[in-house]
């Protein structure tokens, strides 16, 4: 199918189209209202598909991706990785049976696409960690690991180091055989770009003004993106080592004012996760919480909850008295049944 579509430009065009439409589709379903069913098994397909499209050389927009593999797909299934949703809402009151008459991840399903659709994406991430062709060298993820490849017949290996999504210091060490000149390009999310998507669906209530640190071997040098990608053209020798600083803030979320459902709401992210409250920590009620836009927000890494996550702490008082706690959307559900929202009011 794809080669011909490679000749065809009809079938090209109906390609873009269907593209177009799956990844509006997408962001809006995870990211615009709690009455929407956000399957797992189409996030994954946009985001095969955004992978299968830059082979063929489709204008792709990858940050859509980053709702996938951080949010969408994680909350998909467990932290143990043996149960699974099949929806994945933005808001749970406890009430509505969402998962296929469950309120909590299942073994399995009937129909059970979205289990067979994680099990084929996890063992291929690696695949879409890195890519190449000609002389450049493409880095799409942040993920600690080595890669071996050829650039112009000579091997290169790449080492990467990064506590990420948790932080933004990305460190990769480039050792080719011989010393030699080509092209990094490194993925710039847009999220650092003070733009949570492409277009105007959602936007950033605090942009702020922190700077994208680019630096080789310690010495700063000009960011120059194309296409979405930080640029880095010289020769590289055995050794030398790229520090990308990416400024990762707790970041306020607002809907055009079109998506009425959203219309008086706030939802908070960091770096690529998005968060939620969740009953476990703030009490019931969590739809009657109005979210002062204004007040101050904290932040901390909590190593021994749901395997080590960053939460978010909201001066606003929440039905306990305490101030509102937010987790990562992935993490949510995990201890047992209760609310949990994504908007909150504001």
């Amino acid at each position: 199918m794809f080669p011909v579509i490679n000749k065809n430009k009809k079938r090209l065009n109906i390609l873009r189209w269907y593209y177009t439409i799956l990844l509006l589709g997408c962001i809006l379903l995870f990211f615009c209202s709690k009455n929407i069913q956000n399957k797992s098994y189409l996030t994954l397909a946009k985001y095969f598909l955004d992978q299968r499209g830059k082979e063929i050389k489709l204008k792709m927009y990858p940050e859509g991706s980053r709702f996938a593999i951080y949010n969408g797909f994680l909350a998909g299934v467990s932290i143990s990785g043996d149960r699974f949703f099949y929806p994945n809402p933005l808001a749970c009151n406890t009430e509505f049976a969402f998962n296929q008459g469950s309120l909590q991840r299942k073994l399995w399903f009937g129909v059970a696409c979205c289990p067979g659709n994680v099990t084929r994406f996890l063992p291929s991430v690696p695949g879409y960690q890195y890519a190449q062709k000609e002389n450049n060298l493409y880095v799409n993820l942040f993920i600690a690991g080595k890669m071996n490849t050829e650039i112009l017949g000579n091997h290169v290996e790449i080492a990467q180091k990064t506590n990420y999504p948790w932080d933004g210091n990305i460190k990769i060490t480039v050792k080719p055989e011989q010393i030699s000149q080509f092209i990094i390009n490194i993925r710039i999310p847009n999220w650092a770009q003070n733009r949570p998507v492409p277009g105007d669906l959602y936007r950033y209530l605090d942009i702020t003004s922190s700077e994208i640190i680019l630096k080789v071997n310690d010495v700063k040098v000009p960011l120059i993106i194309r296409n979405g990608f930080a640029q880095i053209d010289r020769f590289w020798d055995k050794g030398d080592k790229i520090k990308l600083e990416l400024p990762m803030t707790v970041k306020k979320v607002v809907s055009n004012k079109k998506v009425k459902e959203n219309a008086v709401k706030i939802a908070f992210e960091k770096g690529p996760l998005v968060f939620c409250a969740e009953e476990a920590d703030n009490g019931k009620g969590l739809f009657d919480i109005l979210v002062d836009k204004t007040l101050s927000i904290s932040e901390q890494f909590s190593p021994n909850l749901l395997n080590g996550i960053q939460t978010i702490k909201i001066q606003n008082k929440n039905q306990t008295g305490k101030p509102i706690t937010l987790i990562p959307y992935y993490a949510w559900n995990h201890r047992g049944i209760g609310e949990m929202v994504v908007w909150l009011n504001n």
